[in-house]
Formats: C-alpha cells, sequence, structure tokens
C-alpha cells in the first residue's frame, strides 16, 4: 500500500511552547520493540506467527488467519500534537503497535488540535493521542466533560459523527490546563481561586497564541468568569513564560498539571471554581478505516497500554524530555521497558 503523504507539507517555523507548537513533522524512526505487560495478546501473536492455531479455541482468541490479516492490513500513521508530552504518548502507541507486529509510521509534531483533527479519517492520520475536554471544546464546540465516562461517550459520539472515527478507552492519567502564579503574588492579592482575580486592580497574563481565542484559556477568563482586568501577551515559549513570572514580568501564566517545574518552583495553581477545563484524561482515536481493517485486536492492545499511563507516569517522562531534554522515543521506551 502506498504511502500516505500530506495534502499539504507541515509548517517549518518552530514556536515551541507546551501543548501548541507550529514545527515541520520529525522523521520516521524505527524504535525498538517492546511487549505489553499482558502475555496473552503478545503469546497470541507469537503463535500466530508460528502458524499455532490449535492452543485456544477461536471463540476466545484471534485465529491465526485473522492475526496475519491484521499484520497485513494497512500501515497505522500514528500523529502527535506539537508538544513533548503529545510526542512521547506518540511514540509509547507507535512502539507498542510495532512490538505487536503492525506497520507503523510516525507523522509527529504536526501542529495544533485545530489543524489536526480534520485529518482524522481524512487518510493523512490513523493514530492520535487527545485529552478528553480538550477534543470536545476546541474539536467540537462542546463544553467540557467533568466526568470521565460521560467525556469519554460524547467524545466517541462526536468523533464517529464528525470524522468516522473511533475512540478508545481512557487512560487513567491526566494534563489539565493550569493558571499559574507566584505564592508571593497569590498572598499579597488573597488568591486561592480563577476567580479571585477580580479583585485585582490589573493582571499581565502569558499564554501562547492559540489561548487567546480558547474558552479553557484566556478567552474563558473573559467569557465564563467574566475578567475585565486581565491583558493578554503572547508568550509562546512555556520556559520563557515561566521566567517572566519568576521575574515578575507576568501575573499569572498558562502551564499544565503534568509539568515538572510545578514541583519545583514556588508556584500556585489557582482552582478552577467555574470549571472551565474539565477532565482531561488522555484517550487514543483511531481512524474508522484503520478500526475495521484491524478489528478488535488492534483496539485491545492500545487499550492495554493506555491503562498504564497515570499522572505520576506523565510527570516523570516529562521531567526527563523537558528538563533532562532527553528524546521522546527514550524515555517512552525506557516507560515500555519498566512496565513489560
Amino acid at each position: 500500500m502506498a504511502v500516505r503523504r500530506w495534502r499539504h507539507e507541515p509548517p517549518t517555523i518552530t514556536v515551541v511552547g507546551p501543548h501548541r507548537i507550529l514545527t515541520k513533522a520529525t522523521p520516521l524512526r524505527t524504535r525498538p520493540l517492546f511487549k505489553l505487560a499482558a502475555a496473552g495478546l503478545v503469546v497470541g501473536l507469537l503463535a500466530a506467527a508460528c502458524g499455532d492455531d490449535t492452543t485456544e479455541s477461536p471463540s476466545s482468541s484471534p485465529t491465526a488467519s485473522e492475526t496475519v490479516a491484521a499484520k497485513d492490513g494497512p500501515p497505522i500513521t500514528v500523529g502527535s500534537f506539537n508538544f513533548g508530552e503529545s510526542r512521547i504518548l506518540a511514540e509509547i502507541y507507535a512502539q507498542t503497535l510495532e512490538a505487536n507486529g503492525y506497520t507503523v509510521q510516525r507523522s509527529l509534531d504536526l501542529g495544533t488540535r485545530e489543524e489536526i483533527l480534520p485529518e482524522i479519517g481524512s487518510g493523512n492520520i490513523d493514530l492520535l493521542p487527545e485529552y478528553i475536554s480538550s477534543a470536545l471544546i476546541v474539536g467540537f464546540g462542546q463544553d467540557p466533560a467533568l466526568d470521565i465516562t460521560e467525556g469519554a461517550a460524547a467524545l466517541a459520539t462526536a468523533f464517529a459523527d464528525a470524522h468516522g472515527a473511533v475512540v478508545l478507552d481512557p487512560a487513567p492519567g491526566e494534563d489539565a490546563n493550569a493558571f499559574v502564579t507566584t505564592e508571593e503574588f497569590a498572598t499579597a492579592n488573597g488568591l486561592t481561586t480563577i476567580g479571585d482575580l477580580a479583585g485585582v486592580d490589573a493582571v499581565t497574563f502569558q499564554g501562547p497564541p492559540e489561548c487567546e481565542s480558547r474558552d479553557t484559556c484566556f478567552a474563558g477568563l473573559t467569557g465564563t468568569y467574566g475578567l475585565t482586568n486581565v491583558t493578554f501577551e503572547l508568550v509562546g515559549e512555556g520556559s520563557v513564560r515561566v521566567e517572566n513570572l519568576k521575574q515578575g514580568n507576568a501575573d499569572v501564566i498558562l502551564l499544565f498539571t503534568t509539568q515538572a517545574v510545578l514541583a519545583v518552583e514556588d508556584f500556585v495553581v489557582l482552582e478552577d471554581d467555574m470549571g472551565i477545563f474539565g477532565v482531561e484524561n488522555i484517550i487514543p482515536v483511531i481512524s474508522g478505516e484503520v478500526a475495521d481493517a484491524h478489528g478488535q485486536q488492534l483496539q485491545d492492545v492500545l487499550n492495554e497500554v493506555s491503562a498504564l499511563i497515570t499522572t505520576e507516569a506523565l510527570i516523570e517522562m516529562n521531567r526527563r524530555v523537558d528538563v533532562d531534554l532527553e528524546d521522546a522515543a527514550d524515555v517512552a521506551a525506557d516507560f515500555l521497558a519498566a512496565n513489560a
């Protein structure tokens, strides 16, 4: 089957910053293979590869011919947004699929959610790690989900209707937006919640470009919270926002709850007392074409590895990529090896 191509080349300008970067796609790479924790699925694959389909009945596991068909199906293009955690997650899923005999292509660092979601189901992206409420709000104009099960169900319906895509099981780990200030600024102004910002004379808020128009970001401050005393400043680089906050050049900045910097700095995460963020558990989305071609076995493999992704694991992997500057693919490989 011919390798799928983007209709146009992704942008080559790099504006580095968590969750929202414009950068060109990384080249395809071949990664080490790692088995999943549950041996049954892997053993089934190995047995099928050897042509031994006599150990289990067809009713309890795929037959040899079904397993071979899955391996011989179309390649699976794994995409990611343009920030470190998304690359890590894409590598976790890509390497897991490779370990289980699937042909994988990578198309990473593609851009923002607004740019990428239309490509699911178009033949350009087959698998994308998503976040429940961000996908509902930005992708489909819905309200944030306050419950994981209800949010996953709403997202499944939205993706099926709009893109013919399939939403899989959510991971236990989540990564939400966080409005962050210094302990000094919070104490001086009596801040514990986002709503408390209404009592401050003037607030400088810094975030990446798309933050200004998103209801989960600055637009939520002016819309849902009704704040008229907050000024938006565009700063795409997360580390620059952090430094500006420390130096007093910003009062509040956008960060993300799995960023390691929150554990090492004297920062205060303001409580979202009006619920503009919602649950943000990681949740993989696959194209309908790939779901049909590879069957339930593919979904089982992906759901199994999703169950391993905790918030604590995300924080540690992000630390290694963002602070120690390790490669996302290597960090993902170590995560899979530790959970084998």
